[in-house]
């Protein structure tokens, strides 16, 4: 997250108002809606996942279908979440940061 926001001063500045308007009546409450901190949050685990593969499944006899894909019984599924949350399918430019997407 801090590399995130060296790398961009102005989300960092736009954080530090949103944070100290939050909490200048000295109450310190989560009460309050931080958008902005809550999508740096976001954009941070989606770009550095804590979990790089998500735990491996086995198909049930019988197999399955995805969409148009047959997958037969026994198959061990698994896929990576880094690849799912830089995939340029869905994302433009996947490595950048889109704090304010919230």
């Amino acid at each position: 997250m801090f590399t995130i926001l060296a790398n961009d001063p102005s989300c960092q500045e736009k954080l530090r108002q949103e944070v100290s308007e939050s909490f200048k009546d000295g109450s310190y409450t989560c009460a309050r809606p931080q958008n902005l901190l809550d999508g740096v949050i976001s954009e941070t685990l989606r770009i550095c996942p804590p979990v790089l593969f998500a735990p491996q499944r086995m198909v049930p006899e019988g197999g399955i279908r995805i969409g148009d894909v047959e997958i037969p019984g026994g198959t061990i599924l698994s896929f990576s979440t880094y690849n799912f949350h830089h995939g340029r399918s869905i994302y433009d430019r996947p490595e950048y940061p889109f704090h304010d997407r919230n």
